[in-house]
Protein backbone atom coordinates (compact mmCIF):
# COMPACT_ATOMS: atom_id res chain seq x y z
CA UNK A 1 0.00 0.00 0.00
CA UNK A 2 1.58 3.26 -0.89
CA UNK A 3 0.35 5.84 1.90
CA UNK A 4 2.27 7.78 4.42
CA UNK A 5 4.63 10.71 4.38
CA UNK A 6 8.95 11.44 3.23
CA UNK A 7 10.30 14.53 3.57
CA UNK A 8 12.32 15.57 0.39
CA UNK A 9 14.67 18.26 -0.22
CA UNK A 10 14.85 20.32 -3.65
CA UNK A 11 18.60 20.53 -4.90
CA UNK A 12 20.59 23.87 -6.63
CA UNK A 13 18.88 22.97 -9.54
CA UNK A 14 15.45 22.59 -8.80
CA UNK A 15 15.58 18.44 -8.95
CA UNK A 16 13.50 16.18 -6.64
CA UNK A 17 14.53 12.99 -5.98
CA UNK A 18 11.21 10.30 -5.71
CA UNK A 19 12.11 7.12 -3.14
CA UNK A 20 12.44 4.53 -5.27
CA UNK A 21 8.98 2.36 -3.87
CA UNK A 22 7.36 5.28 -5.58
CA UNK A 23 8.79 5.76 -8.64
CA UNK A 24 7.50 2.41 -10.08
CA UNK A 25 4.17 2.80 -9.71
CA UNK A 26 4.16 6.50 -10.92
CA UNK A 27 6.18 5.18 -14.03
CA UNK A 28 3.39 2.54 -15.09
CA UNK A 29 2.54 2.61 -18.36
CA UNK A 30 3.17 5.64 -19.83
CA UNK A 31 6.78 4.83 -20.80
CA UNK A 32 8.01 6.91 -17.81
CA UNK A 33 6.30 9.61 -17.89
CA UNK A 34 4.52 11.42 -15.03
CA UNK A 35 2.25 14.99 -14.91
CA UNK A 36 2.92 17.03 -12.18
CA UNK A 37 0.95 20.06 -12.06
CA UNK A 38 -0.80 22.69 -9.42
CA UNK A 39 -3.38 22.72 -7.05
CA UNK A 40 -5.38 25.63 -5.82
CA UNK A 41 -4.60 24.96 -2.24
CA UNK A 42 -0.72 25.47 -3.39
CA UNK A 43 0.53 22.31 -3.85
CA UNK A 44 1.36 20.18 -6.84
CA UNK A 45 -0.24 16.73 -7.08
CA UNK A 46 1.86 14.22 -9.61
CA UNK A 47 0.15 11.53 -11.73
CA UNK A 48 1.39 8.59 -13.73
CA UNK A 49 0.68 9.58 -17.12
CA UNK A 50 -2.09 7.00 -18.11
CA UNK A 51 -3.95 7.92 -14.57
CA UNK A 52 -3.94 11.49 -15.38
CA UNK A 53 -5.31 11.69 -19.18
CA UNK A 54 -9.18 11.05 -17.71
CA UNK A 55 -8.38 13.12 -14.79
CA UNK A 56 -8.00 15.74 -17.33
CA UNK A 57 -10.82 14.55 -20.01
CA UNK A 58 -13.14 15.22 -16.56
CA UNK A 59 -11.59 18.52 -15.63
CA UNK A 60 -12.08 20.02 -18.93
CA UNK A 61 -16.11 19.28 -18.57
CA UNK A 62 -15.86 21.93 -15.62
CA UNK A 63 -18.13 25.10 -16.68
CA UNK A 64 -16.06 28.42 -17.70
CA UNK A 65 -18.92 30.54 -16.09
CA UNK A 66 -18.47 29.13 -12.62
CA UNK A 67 -15.77 30.42 -10.70
CA UNK A 68 -14.89 27.72 -8.77
CA UNK A 69 -14.70 25.37 -11.73
CA UNK A 70 -12.92 27.73 -13.89
CA UNK A 71 -10.70 28.39 -11.10
CA UNK A 72 -9.76 24.49 -10.93
CA UNK A 73 -9.80 24.26 -14.38
CA UNK A 74 -7.25 27.29 -15.58
CA UNK A 75 -5.08 26.13 -12.66
CA UNK A 76 -4.83 22.21 -12.71
CA UNK A 77 -4.79 21.86 -16.83
CA UNK A 78 -2.49 25.27 -17.03
CA UNK A 79 0.01 24.56 -14.47
CA UNK A 80 0.27 20.68 -16.14
CA UNK A 81 3.57 19.75 -17.64
CA UNK A 82 4.50 15.99 -18.24
CA UNK A 83 8.04 14.97 -17.33
CA UNK A 84 10.23 11.83 -16.81
CA UNK A 85 12.50 10.84 -14.17
CA UNK A 86 16.46 11.34 -14.70
CA UNK A 87 18.71 8.59 -14.43
CA UNK A 88 18.70 9.74 -10.81
CA UNK A 89 15.17 8.78 -10.10
CA UNK A 90 14.77 12.68 -10.35
CA UNK A 91 12.27 15.28 -11.60
CA UNK A 92 13.02 18.39 -12.13
CA UNK A 93 10.30 21.15 -10.58
CA UNK A 94 9.81 23.91 -13.31
CA UNK A 95 10.20 27.43 -11.56
CA UNK A 96 6.72 28.19 -12.33
CA UNK A 97 5.63 25.16 -10.51
CA UNK A 98 8.36 25.72 -7.76
CA UNK A 99 6.84 29.55 -7.55
CA UNK A 100 3.30 28.73 -7.42
CA UNK A 101 4.04 25.92 -4.62
CA UNK A 102 6.04 28.13 -2.78
CA UNK A 103 9.03 25.40 -2.99
CA UNK A 104 12.29 26.25 -1.18
CA UNK A 105 14.01 24.07 0.11
CA UNK A 106 11.98 20.94 2.13
CA UNK A 107 8.82 19.71 0.49
CA UNK A 108 6.96 17.13 2.10
CA UNK A 109 5.49 13.95 -0.61
CA UNK A 110 2.46 12.87 0.35
CA UNK A 111 0.67 9.35 -1.46
CA UNK A 112 -2.73 8.90 -2.15
CA UNK A 113 -4.82 6.58 -3.77
CA UNK A 114 -6.96 7.88 -6.34
CA UNK A 115 -9.77 6.26 -7.86
CA UNK A 116 -11.94 7.99 -10.86
CA UNK A 117 -14.60 6.08 -11.05
CA UNK A 118 -15.42 2.65 -9.53
CA UNK A 119 -15.02 0.80 -13.10
CA UNK A 120 -12.11 1.86 -13.89
CA UNK A 121 -8.60 0.76 -12.76
CA UNK A 122 -7.17 2.03 -9.47
CA UNK A 123 -4.82 4.75 -10.10
CA UNK A 124 -1.98 5.94 -7.67
CA UNK A 125 -1.71 9.28 -7.59
CA UNK A 126 1.26 11.58 -5.20
CA UNK A 127 0.86 15.47 -3.48
CA UNK A 128 3.60 17.17 -3.14
CA UNK A 129 3.37 19.74 -0.64
CA UNK A 130 5.46 22.45 1.14
CA UNK A 131 6.70 22.42 4.59
CA UNK A 132 6.35 25.70 6.23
Amino acid sequence: MFQGANSLSLDAKGRLMIPAKHRMPLQGEGDGVVVLTAHPHRCLLLYPFDAWEPIRAHIMTFSSFDKTASTFKRVLVGFAEEMAFDNAGRLLISQALRQFAQFEKQVMLLSLIHISEPTRPLYISYAVFCLK
